[in-house]
């Protein structure tokens, strides 16, 4: 019922071999090398910003306006945004945003040497036009009185990567979101509105890349 164990000492000065690991087989695959040819991204701009915009009031809804504030209604001013592009596909061709509602123009593009990092960059300063068409609401004591499209504009300069020889036709560009505020009370027959817009601005070219895939 005992278990004889014996304990045996090392015997000074000797070493045992440590084994040489044996190196593992390579593993079969079937990848070959091959050439596609891909859109390469070579900027990516998210932004933000705020405008302020006058639209003037077309001349039969002002005059409805005036007579309802010499009857001593109040007069509140809604303003509806329209219905961003969908995020998918990613920045199709031809530009999103180029529609009745929604336009982003490329104005002009100059070239500048800047330094990031103690480097000296070549980019491009591209400044757009952006439009977007609201549909403007008057109301009288809650009661639609008439309502209008308006539309604003904004321009803005962007610094972007935009190496030689990329041009405008590089430029991917759309409008993400808006949001649109009415502001002051309707003075000399103008609106002021507060309008907030994201941006999305893209560059891009075909490039070839060697990959490998398995067949």
């Amino acid at each position: 019922g005992f278990i004889l164990v014996r304990h045996i000492k090392p015997i000074r000065g000797f070493q045992v071999p440590t084994p040489t690991p044996t190196a593992s087989p390579p593993i079969a695959n079937n990848l070959q090398e091959e050439c596609i040819r891909v859109q390469k991204v070579y900027d990516w701009v998210v932004t933000a910003n705020r405008y302020q915009n006058k639209v003037q009031i077309p001349s039969d809804c002002l005059q409805q306006v005036n007579e309802a504030i010499q009857a001593g209604q109040n007069i509140t001013v809604q303003c509806v945004e329209p219905v961003v592009p969908p995020t998918f596909p990613l920045i199709p061709k031809p530009q999103p945003t180029q529609g009745p509602n929604f336009s982003c123009r490329i104005v002009s593009i100059r070239r500048e040497n800047i330094l990031i990092g103690g480097n000296v960059v070549r980019v491009g300063i591209v400044r757009f036009l952006f439009s977007a068409t609201l549909l403007i609401r008057v109301f009288a004591d809650g009661t639609l009185l008439c309502e209008f499209p308006a539309t604003v504009q904004f321009d803005q300069e962007i610094v972007l990567c935009l190496p030689e020889p990329l041009d405008e036709d590089n430029i991917l560009c759309r409008i993400t979101a808006i949001e649109c505020t009415p502001l002051d009370p309707i003075l000399g027959g103008q609106i002021l509105l507060d309008v907030a817009i994201c941006i999305e601005i893209q560059v891009e070219a075909e490039v070839k890349l060697e990959v490998r895939s398995e067949e």
